[in-house]
Formats: structure tokens, C-alpha cells, sequence
């Protein structure tokens, strides 16, 4: 397998370098390493290139940000791998979909803020204006509270 690789400078928890890796990894990307060079942050990303289908729909490309949660999580020594689990048997839109209908602040979501990772959440994820077709207005609403609730703001 060929990969294909590229580099971005920042940090990860940077809620415009979280969007950027949200929005790449819907493309195929993935975090490959951390570093840090003269004090400036960087990521290195890969993709493999012979398995980067032409054309995706909508959801196939929510599922693989959904994917680049688990990874971006994990780059900061968190895997959850109840998460990933659901996300591999029920695919990414059911997964978000039964994790936001469940009541309460989900574990993992706690995790997250306690690292300062809010930003790469699945709730953040929904509520992204290219996903909002996906979701109803009750499911974004759901996904808004737990963020506010743990005291971040999405927008």
C-alpha cells in the first residue's frame, strides 16, 4: 500500500486545526505523528492512495471523520475504544446518532474536556454546518447542551 502524506503546523486542541483535521480526515486523512520544531507545532498526515475512493457520499465521509476522532483522541494518549467499536459495527451516522440519543453526559465526552479536547468531540463534530443535513434539529440541539453543559461553545 502507497501512502501519501502532508504536513499541517499547529496544535492539536486549536479549535481551527481540529476543524481543519475534521475536514481532512473526511478526505481520507489521517494523524500520523506529532511534533514540534522551534516551539511551532506540527502534523504529519497520511492517506492511503490506492484505497481513496473517487467520490463519497455525504454520510461515507461522516464516518471517516467519526474514524479521525478516535485517531486525533488518541494522538493525545486516549483511545476509546468503545467508541471506535460502535463506530466500526454501526458505521458513523448510527453511531452518532445512538450515542446523542442516549441521556446524560456520555464518559468519553468527559474525558475529552478534562484533556481540553472538546473541540474533536463527536457532539462538535454534528454540529458542523456541513453535517447539518444529517442530523434533526433535536439531535444538533442535544449535541449543543452537552458541550454547554461541560462549558464549551461550539460556535
Amino acid at each position: 500500500m502507497q501512502y501519501e502524506y502532508r504536513t499541517i503546523r499547529g496544535r492539536i486542541g486549536d479549535r481551527k486545526i481540529m476543524t481543519e483535521l475534521n475536514r481532512l480526515g473526511a478526505a481520507g486523512w489521517r494523524v500520523n505523528s506529532l511534533g514540534h520544531a522551534l516551539g511551532g507545532g506540527f502534523i504529519l498526515l497520511e492517506r492511503a492512495i490506492e484505497s481513496t475512493p473517487i467520490s463519497k457520499s455525504l454520510e461515507a465521509e461522516f464516518h471517516d471523520a467519526m474514524v479521525g476522532i478516535y485517531h486525533a483522541a488518541a494522538a493525545h494518549g486516549y483511545r476509546p475504544f468503545g467508541f471506535r467499536t460502535k463506530v466500526e459495527e454501526l458505521g458513523g451516522l448510527r453511531a452518532a446518532k445512538e450515542f446523542i440519543s442516549t441521556s446524560g453526559v456520555q464518559l468519553g465526552l468527559v474525558t475529552l474536556q478534562k484533556r481540553g479536547l472538546l473541540a474533536i468531540s463527536m457532539e462538535a463534530l454534528v454540529l458542523q454546518e456541513r453535517w447539518q443535513s444529517l442530523f434533526t434539529d433535536d439531535e444538533r440541539r442535544k449535541a449543543r447542551e452537552r458541550l454547554n453543559e461541560l462549558g464549551y461553545n461550539p460556535d
